[in-house]
């Protein structure tokens, strides 16, 4: 069961409810301005013309990238997390990193997705992600990683956007490295992990 009242509000209309669960969500109240990152990029899992490469099967990329969610600091020393339950489908994230405090809503659609949104509060920025599983062709599976955050870039400085991006997909990248070892090997008790 997700948990409305914890998604951004806009109203208490039904329909504005719902619209707050659908993908990418745009009135989030706590965005510092205008201009968003948004990016997404492709990594195969995989791929029946390479041979060399052990096939991963679905549930146990499923339960690397649920993982990941929850214990992010596994594949990121620099960050540490605590995790509050809120049903079986969602959490609540709060993401340390150096003295900033993140916290997230993660939404999990078992085998699909992995739905994640900045809370509202006092948050230093707005930002959402969305984690997703694609069969695009028989023997082929796929992880499509999509983002929006706050854009760094400063009138009249240097960007840095670009370089977000390419740091988000070396992670992503990094990640996915890291879960085919523990799925070869046997994924951690991630109760171990979790504070």
């Amino acid at each position: 069961m997700l948990r409305p009242d914890l998604v951004p509000q806009i109203s208490d209309n039904d329909e504005d409810i719902e619209n707050r669960l659908k993908w990418p969500y745009t009135g989030h109240p706590h965005r510092r301005s205008q201009f968003l990152l948004e990016f997404q990029h492709i990594i195969q899992i995989n791929d029946p013309s390479q041979l060399a490469a052990s096939d991963v099967p679905l549930t146990s990329l499923w339960e690397g990238l649920v993982f990941r969610a929850k214990c992010p600091g596994y594949f990121n020393p620099a960050l540490s997390s605590k995790v509050e339950h809120l049903s079986d489908s969602q959490f609540l994230r709060h993401l340390h990193f150096g003295e900033s405090v993140l916290t997230d809503i993660v939404t999990l659609v078992e085998h699909q997705h992995i739905h994640t949104i900045t809370r509202e509060g006092e948050q230093t920025m707005f930002a959402e992600s969305k984690t997703v599983i694609e069969a695009p062709a028989p023997g082929h599976l796929i992880v499509r990683f999509e983002y929006r955050r706050d854009s760094a870039n400063v009138a009249g400085e240097m960007e840095v956007d670009e370089y977000i991006k390419q740091a988000y997909v070396q992670n992503d990248i990094d990640a996915v490295r890291v879960l085919r070892k523990l799925i070869s090997t046997g994924m951690p008790n991630i109760d171990t992990h979790i504070q």
